[in-house]
C-alpha cells in the first residue's frame, strides 16, 4: 500500500478520515449537530483500520483519542460552550491519527477558526457570544495538512 503523510500511513486511512470529516462537517455546518452514530462508525472504522494495517502503537492511538476525551471533559465543565460533538469527533480523529497528528490537526483548526471568527467580528457579522461550528475547521485543517 502506498505511504501517505499521517492518517495512519495509508491512502485508505487518508480517504476514510477526510470523507468522514467532510460528511460530519457538512452536517455540523447546516444543523450544528453531530450524529453520535456517525462518530461511532468513524471510531470503529479507525479501530478496524489499525487492526488490519497495524500502523500505530496502541499508546499513540489511545493518547490521540484521549485528546478528544479532554475536549469532552471541557464540554461538560463549560456546560456546552465547547460542543460535545467536537470532542467526540476529536476522539475519532485521534483513533485515526494518533496523538501528535491529532494535536497538529486541532492546532491548525483552532487557528483557522480564530481567524474566521476574528474576521466575522471585525465586519460585525457575528457577535462575541455567537456560536460557530468547529468540525468544518477540522475538515479544512485536514485538507490543508494533506496537501502541505
Amino acid at each position: 500500500m502506498q505511504q501517505m503523510r499521517g492518517k495512519g500511513g495509508t491512502v485508505i486511512g487518508t480517504i476514510t478520515l477526510c470523507g468522514m470529516l467532510g460528511a460530519l462537517a457538512y452536517k455540523d455546518w447546516k444543523e450544528q449537530k453531530v450524529s453520535v452514530y456517525a462518530v461511532l462508525v468513524f471510531i470503529i472504522l479507525g479501530m478496524i483500520f489499525h487492526v488490519v494495517w497495524q500502523e500505530q502503537e496502541l499508546w499513540n492511538i489511545l493518547a490521540g483519542a484521549g485528546l478528544g476525551a479532554g475536549f469532552l471533559v471541557l464540554s461538560w465543565i463549560s456546560h456546552g460552550s465547547i460542543g460535545a460533538g467536537d470532542g467526540a469527533v476529536l476522539v475519532a480523529t485521534g483513533v485515526f491519527l494518533g496523538f501528535w497528528e491529532n494535536l497538529r490537526l486541532l492546532f491548525l483548526a483552532l487557528i483557522l477558526s480564530a481567524l474566521v471568527a476574528g474576521y466575522l467580528l471585525v465586519i460585525k457579522r457575528k457577535g462575541r457570544k455567537d456560536r460557530m461550528p468547529f468540525i468544518p475547521f477540522l475538515f479544512l485543517a485536514d485538507l490543508l495538512l494533506m496537501i502541505c
